[in-house]
């Protein structure tokens, strides 16, 4: 069964193989058409501008729950639990 997968091999031209610099001084040959992986995109503004933005957004949800519970009364932590049976009827 390899004999007959290898005489469907064609021979590789040498002169096709390119050799592909990578950072770090560490080279790699690829054939032509097959992917080269490209070195790690470094963080730019848009990242930072991210962080920024998702520490904004929780910092807006402490204070509107902060705001909620001091002057309201809302509380969280009963958001997931059954309500409380009141013997008080609301007219």
């Amino acid at each position: 069964m390899p004999d007959e997968i290898m005489e469907n091999v064609e021979p590789i031209d040498e002169s096709e193989i390119q050799v592909v610099p990578e950072e770090g001084g560490v080279s790699e040959s690829s054939l032509p058409g097959m992917p080269v992986a490209a070195p790690k995109p470094r963080s730019n503004i848009f990242t930072l501008m991210l962080i920024i933005a998702f520490m904004v957004i929780c910092l807006a949800v402490y204070l509107t729950m902060h705001e909620l519970n001091k002057y309201y009364g809302v509380t969280f932590g009963g958001i997931l639990s059954a309500p409380v049976e009141s013997s008080e009827v609301v007219k």
